[in-house]
């Protein structure tokens, strides 16, 4: 019997907006009102060149109203409508010249962030101790990256991370200034030449964490974190006692951590 060919699909050509909005059409039993939506967001931010009028020209009251809809598909249990919804609030992130929708965007995320990802109950040890590392889900990760990429004007807005579970996660060349990791899980986790400008480690565990080539890390802001067994730190900081105590014990027992030369 002759096998018949599979059609191959053909490259879309369309604006990231419309291509989510395609997939969500697909969606059919959560659609609801979702296309309405999506199609709104895409008539408030256009592609430059699908039209020449200026963002700004939309109502301030229906970009807070469709911010408030989007904000519902991140309690979806559907991973793509999460995702989604994740990918609509940066793309007003990056056109929104509000900075109080910008700051309630953010402020969201970083909460979608800590209550989808909360640190394991128990010992951690055995939970970062596999070097492949574990897959973090990817809605945690894009929540991450929009908190990540934001503009240098939204850095003064505080977002609290704490007791989040971002052990294995990469975050490289990332704005992470201003955040509270205080109590979160960071083992493993790659966040080379990321920026942590004012933002605090208190009882946080960045058990075999690589932060090389970071800003902003100093040893006052690392000395009351939980571990640095195994940590990668900045060159900067490798001398200096208290850390090197930090990454030479670890507080589960019967661990012995590799110290950096």
């Amino acid at each position: 019997m002759t096998r018949r060919a599979q059609p191959q699909h053909r490259r879309s050509r369309e604006s990231t907006p419309e291509k989510l909005m395609r997939r969500t059409m697909l969606q059919t039993s959560v659609i609801g009102g979702v296309v309405t939506l999506l199609a709104a967001v895409i008539a408030r931010y256009p592609a430059p060149a699908q039209s020449p009028t200026p963002a700004s020209t939309a109502s301030p009251d229906a970009s807070a109203i469709h911010v408030s809809e989007i904000f519902q598909g991140l309690a979806s249990k559907n991973p793509e409508i999460t995702l989604n919804s994740l990918e609509l609030l940066g793309i007003i992130m990056d056109k929104e010249q509000d900075p109080a929708i910008r700051q309630r965007i953010l402020l969201r995320v970083a909460f979608f962030v800590r209550s989808h990802a909360p640190v394991p109950v128990g010992g951690t040890y055995q939970y970062c101790s596999e070097e492949s590392g574990r897959l973090i889900s990817s809605e945690v990760l894009a929540g991450m990256q929009l908190i990540g990429f934001r503009r240098s004007e939204d850095l003064g807005v505080h977002l609290d991370l704490s007791g989040s579970n971002l052990a294995y996660i990469k975050l490289p060349n990332l704005r992470l200034d201003n955040i509270s990791f205080d109590g979160a899980l960071l083992c493993r986790a790659i966040m080379t030449r990321a920026t942590f400008t004012n933002s605090n480690f208190d009882h946080a565990t960045l058990r075999y964490s690589i932060t090389t080539g970071a800003v902003g890390l100093s040893a006052t802001n690392l000395k009351t974190v939980a571990t640095l067994c195994g940590a990668e730190l900045p060159l900067s900081l490798r001398a200096d006692p208290d850390l090197r105590r930090l990454e030479a014990t670890d507080p589960e027992p019967h661990l012995s951590c590799n110290v950096q030369d």
